[in-house]
């Protein structure tokens, strides 16, 4: 049996919120049972009430690959924040990974300064009586780090930014204490907060939704969750703080993210599916995580040891094999060609440590670090760096992986 520490068990608690935003779930749970502060939807729990399905046949991503080798070059000497454009063939490199301190990865505060989530000596005590994490950044080759949340418990929740729009929320004990839109500043500090006061005397999404994700515009929160059975999508508009039902009993309560043309991605952990604005299923994918680009346009999955990158609700060519990071969650880059397979090891046991990174572009794939105990991950903005966290249990180093 895995278990969580009680010390560890608040650190869990944001990272609870944060991995369910990207979609790895697993990190910080029991075999036995949810220690998160956000519920999670298991297989077990998902409804098998169906959706009404299109004419569209579905895409099996199943057939064998044949591993194509990726050209490495020279690491970079220089690192830029600059958005790169690269197609399938374009030879794939990266450089040694770049030590950004100690702590819990959390996200980007801009192209080359990481947030970094970890308790300090003046940490106040919050949700459960334990010390609230505190939210530092950290830039390339800057020793300064810095604080970027005011002196507020509140302000110490997960950051999820899109088009421009910031939005940060926490939780405690299964429930959502706050969303609210932010305003940062170049350095990525924290400006201004204004509470989101969500209309949800019926649904009751802040009691029970295990996942969120910012509209492709960063206008609305889209949330999906499972109560008695059931399967729920909606959304929640950051300014008035209505909540609208998307969908009701549908397959697939564990992932949801925001695509074009209205239409949106749902996953049960087995099977992805592209629902239509009419609330059809136009499209279904035997994958067990998925990832949308930042232009909704462009989705990345993973079966097993097998990686696919394809237009939304287009059938699947050739895969890549990432033997390391079988099973593990992706993460498409801005260049919405270079996907990062992450697998998850919190490193609360006595057991050796599973967690990789792989690079996939085109059929090819390269190990880029590994193995290791590894909790989260995420790109830039703009791409270009690869930041995710190592070591054993709480005790971790922030990484930035320069990728070309």
């Amino acid at each position: 049996m895995t278990t969580v520490s009680s010390v560890a068990r608040r650190k869990c608690a944001f990272f609870a919120t944060l991995l369910v935003l990207t979609g790895a779930l697993s990190a910080c749970t029991s075999s036995s049972s949810n220690v998160l502060d956000i519920p999670v939807a298991t297989d077990q729990s998902v409804s098998t009430a169906s959706i009404p399905t299109s004419t569209s046949e579905t895409t099996s991503p199943s057939a064998a690959a044949t591993t194509v080798a990726v050209a490495a070059t020279a690491a970079p000497t220089t690192i830029t924040d600059n958005p790169f454009v690269i197609d399938a063939n374009t030879p794939l490199t990266f450089s040694e990974p770049i030590q950004m301190g100690t702590g819990f990865f959390a996200g980007w505060a801009n192209g080359n300064t990481a947030i970094i989530a970890s308790e300090t000596a003046d940490s106040q005590l919050g949700c459960e009586g334990f010390p609230e994490v505190v939210l530092e950044a950290k830039t390339i080759a800057v020793e300064e780090r810095y604080r970027i949340t005011p002196d507020d418990p509140l302000r110490n929740g997960a950051i999820l930014q899109r088009n421009g729009q910031a939005v940060q929320i926490d939780a405690c004990e299964g429930f959502i204490t706050d969303i609210s839109k932010i305003t940062q500043d170049t350095k990525g500090i924290i400006t201004e907060a204004q509470r989101v006061e969500v209309k949800d005397t019926e649904l009751g999404v802040l009691e029970s939704a295990p996942s969120f994700t910012l509209s492709l515009d960063g206008t609305s929160l889209l949330t999906t969750w499972t109560e008695e059975g059931s399967n729920t999508a909606a959304r929640i508009d950051l300014t008035t703080g209505a909540v609208t039902q998307i969908l009701k009993d549908i397959d697939g309560g564990r992932q949801i993210e925001d695509a074009t043309d209205g239409r949106i991605a749902l996953s049960d952990g087995s099977t992805v599916r592209i629902v239509g604005a009419d609330g059809t299923v136009q499209q279904s994918y035997d994958a067990s995580s998925f990832d949308i680009s930042d232009d909704g346009t462009r989705i990345a999955l993973i079966k097993d040891d097998q990686v696919w990158v394809t237009d939304v609700g287009a059938p699947v060519g050739k895969p890549a094999k990432v033997n390391q990071a079988k099973g593990g969650t992706v993460y498409l880059s801005p260049d919405n060609f270079t996907v990062a397979v992450v697998t998850s090891d919190f490193g609360d046991t006595e057991q050796p440590p599973t967690g990789w990174v792989v690079l996939v572009r085109g059929e090819g794939a390269q190990t880029a670090f590994g193995p290791d105990y590894i909790l989260s991950a995420g790109w830039t903005l703009s791409g270009g760096l690869l930041g995710f966290d190592t070591g054993k249990g709480e005790t971790k180093n922030v990484l930035a992986l320069p990728v070309n």
